[in-house]
């Protein structure tokens, strides 16, 4: 008979992953650690998942494929890099304030060198289609030095406001380093390093 598989559990599961990510990395977090924190046996954990990178992926396709999403979706409709990154950013510093677990996960994803392999993959269709909106509305406005390119474009996005993130979540009261005036700090911030 087939064992049925308690939703709860996998979502207790899903989020020790995020906590445990968070806290000691990608390589640092193991089966063993997030099946402790989850409240089930590494045994119950491989049921589901054959190995960390398939938990990650998991993790990538349910939970993080909505951010990129709405961050693809700031690249087609902003009529300006300044626009573009402050959308972004507005958007980091709300998750911030409202889940600082997801928001840190999220921000460990993006500067670990170690996930980067993982996320590679899935993540290169998705950086190219939103860094070419990115780079046509640079083209566009003018608003960014001539010789800006995809890459200068991407450092800036996935390192100021992550690190900010990383940096600013982990102090007592957090919430104000994500108000308005902070959006408008590191989006003029990212948009200087391009100009």
């Amino acid at each position: 008979m087939a064992r049925i598989t308690d939703p709860q559990k996998i979502e207790n599961v899903k989020r020790a992953a995020m906590e445990i990510i968070v806290e000691y990395g990608y390589r640092g977090a193991s089966i063993a650690a997030i099946a402790k924190k989850a409240g089930v046996s590494a045994g119950y954990l491989y049921l589901h998942y054959s190995s960390k990178e398939d938990l990650l992926d998991d993790l990538i396709n349910t939970n993080l494929a909505e951010i990129r999403n709405t961050f693809y979706q700031f690249a087609v409709t902003s009529t300006s890099i300044y626009g573009f990154f402050q959308n972004t950013i507005r958007t980091l510093f709300e998750l911030a304030k409202e889940d600082p677990i997801y928001v840190q996960l999220v921000a460990t994803l993006v500067l670990d060198v170690d996930a980067e392999k993982i996320l590679h993959e899935k993540n290169e269709e998705f950086k190219y289609r939103m860094l070419e909106k990115v780079f046509e509305i640079s083209n566009y406005t003018g608003e960014c030095h001539e010789y800006i390119s995809e890459e200068n474009i991407m450092l800036t996005l996935m390192t100021i406001p992550f690190r900010y993130i990383l940096l600013k979540i982990k102090e007592e009261g957090y919430e104000r380093f994500f108000q308005e005036e902070q959006v408008e700090k590191i989006t003029r911030m990212c948009f200087n390093s391009l100009r």
